[in-house]
């Protein structure tokens, strides 16, 4: 659904600030990527976005990039017809900065974009790209350009407007797919690059190493099935909270990639790790997450947490 992927988004950035701030090292930056996003006019509808963003901002994700493809086009019309908010202004109120490319088609504004929001190690950004609908063809800037097929004359058109150098049905020229395989040839070589570092930092840290192999142990908590001691709870009555509560605080500390919380409820939900202090913008490595009063965004970034992969997400409401 639209503006799920926005709280995957951040979600994905959030792990990447808790993993940095767990095995970073002077000079040995395991962890270390920005998050981009892609969204549309419809992305920035619907309210899980602004729940996520919201939280992004007063989180201070500086490594999360979002991009906004603005065309001002939604399938039935011009997006006035519902919406006509400053977006760039709501995004400034989250704590965001803001940056606009005016031509879509400028890629060297683009790529100036995102320099400047990666330059900017306090907020996360948005980067509003101005675009138009169904760019060089016969319904440009139409609502029929979004859901409709263009039809054969409209290709061909669209073809010449682009100067694209084939009629035939489906072409990529030769020098598309050379410069993808630079791509993959200069990551090929940042692999390599990171692999070394890894190695080294293996060598020098070897505990940081243990705890990597924790982190990323998919069957980690698997014998615990058969762990009498570990299931071995007062025997009264109790709540399922209260004794959910009393699990997870046992299993913090054999998975440390253990990571979650509640929409503003743990004190309800029992979802509070002891002694794991509070993931924020002045302590990435906190392992409680409040996400407020925000439930449909807290799912949203509890699939991207797990999606991003060497973290364990638990939400609660």
């Amino acid at each position: 659904p639209l503006g799920a992927g926005m709280a995957n988004a951040v979600g994905m950035a959030m792990a990447e600030a808790h993993l940095a701030a767990v095995f970073n090292k002077e000079n040995y930056p395991i962890v270390d990527h920005y998050t981009f996003v892609i969204g549309g006019d419809g992305c920035m509808m619907e309210g899980i976005s602004s729940e996520a963003f919201s939280l992004a901002g007063t989180l201070g994700l500086d490594k999360l990039i979002v991009m906004y493809d603005s065309n001002q086009i939604s399938i039935e019309g011009d997006t006035d017809l519902a919406f006509t908010e400053n977006v760039q202004k709501r995004f400034e109120a989250y704590g965001f900065q803001t940056i606009v490319v005016e031509d879509g088609n400028d890629l060297n504004a683009i790529g100036k974009a995102i320099e400047l929001a990666k330059a900017d190690k306090d907020r996360p950004s948005l980067i509003t790209v101005k675009t138009e609908i169904g760019y060089g063809s016969a319904k440009a800037g139409l609502a029929s350009a979004h859901g409709e097929p263009l039809g054969e004359e409209n290709v061909v058109s669209l073809r010449k407007s682009l100067e694209w150098p084939s009629m035939e049905p489906f072409y990529v020229p030769e020098e598309v797919y050379e410069h993808y395989k630079s791509i993959v040839r200069q990551n090929d070589l940042k692999e390599k690059e990171w692999n070394l570092l890894f190695e080294e930092y293996c060598g020098k840290f070897p505990e940081m190493k243990q705890l990597w192999d924790k982190y990323h142990d998919g069957d980690i908590a698997k014998d615990l099935i058969n762990d009498e001691e570990f299931w071995s709870y007062p025997d009264k009555a109790n709540a399922t909270r209260n004794l959910s509560g009393m699990v997870i605080n046992r299993l913090k500390d054999i998975v440390p990639s253990m990571i979650g919380g509640s929409a503003d409820l743990s004190p309800s939900t029992k979802t509070y790790m002891e002694d794991e202090g509070a993931f924020n913008k002045d302590n990435y490595k906190g392992r409680n997450l409040h996400f407020g009063v925000r439930e449909l965004a807290m799912a949203g970034i509890g699939n991207g947490l797990a999606l991003h992969g060497g973290l364990k997400p638990y939400v609660s409401t």
